[in-house]
């Protein structure tokens, strides 16, 4: 998946999907199982691949995500997350998402880490969490606003990290950069999300369908079901029925534990 990603990453960042979510939404030892298989394939590295056909300043940072080796327990360091969470406030004031910080932050750190700056960078520069400023940020966001009405807070304690990312403009680092973001905090939310896009509208994208269920389906299959009826008000299962058919569907459907 991720060598047909890296051909088609000069489509958009759209096919940068795959490598994000093998970056921050797997394990490390997933990650470094991938870049060793990768290897042994393709007879070069992720990392080749990648400076061959990505430009930067996306380059910069998926070398950082595909190379790191995040430790893998519950270790915090408090006073770090509210420090670190400054520096990402501060970066993203001045518009530079690929300050060297804010690439070895999100590289490096481990995922409870992570999650604790993103808790207070909400705490420290969002506005107080109350339901009139929620639905303020959320209202032009269907999704959001679902999770608002659902009062899925969960689901909602990066909305000001994601808002003033998406304040910087409307670029591919923008798009690359909340991508990374939610594979850390809610990673059931962006492949409900991925799962969404593949099957609306005319035909089916097949590879991202089965991409996301297939990967999901021993990780976190269950949360994705629990929060895409609350993004799309559609159940998972009835929107793989109303695009799949056959025993494509019964293989889907079996992997998301609802035909037994």
């Amino acid at each position: 998946m991720a060598k047909e990603a890296l051909k088609k990453s000069k489509s958009g960042v759209k096919h940068l999907q795959v490598i994000v979510e093998i970056s921050c939404a797997s394990s490390p030892y997933h990650l470094a199982a991938v870049r060793q298989a990768y290897c042994a394939l393709f007879d070069c590295s992720i990392e080749e691949d990648i400076t061959a056909v990505v430009s930067m300043p996306l380059r910069k940072v998926l070398l950082r995500l595909v190379s790191s080796f995040r430790y893998d327990k519950e270790l915090l360091d408090i006073e770090a997350a509210a420090s670190e969470a400054n520096q990402l406030h501060e970066a993203i004031k001045a518009k530079q998402l690929d300050h060297d910080q804010v690439v070895h932050i999100l590289a490096t750190r481990n995922f409870f880490q992570l999650k604790a700056t993103f808790e207070r960078y909400e705490q420290m520069h969002g506005s107080p969490i109350d339901e009139v400023q929620l639905l303020q940020l959320a209202v032009n966001n269907s999704s959001l606003l679902s999770l608002f009405f659902s009062h899925s807070l969960k689901q909602l304690d990066i909305c000001f990290l994601l808002q003033d990312i998406s304040s910087v403009g409307k670029g591919n680092l923008v798009s690359l950069m909340k991508m990374v973001i939610l594979c850390i905090r809610c990673p059931e939310r962006h492949f409900a999300e991925v799962i969404r896009t593949s099957i609306v509208g005319f035909g089916t994208d097949e590879a991202a369908l089965n991409r996301a269920i297939i990967t999901r389906a021993e990780v976190d299959m269950k949360l994705i079901k629990e929060v895409y009826p609350i993004m799309y008000k559609n159940t998972l299962e009835d929107d793989v029925i109303g695009d799949t058919s056959g025993d494509y569907q019964d293989f889907l459907l079996t992997l998301t534990g609802s035909k037994f």
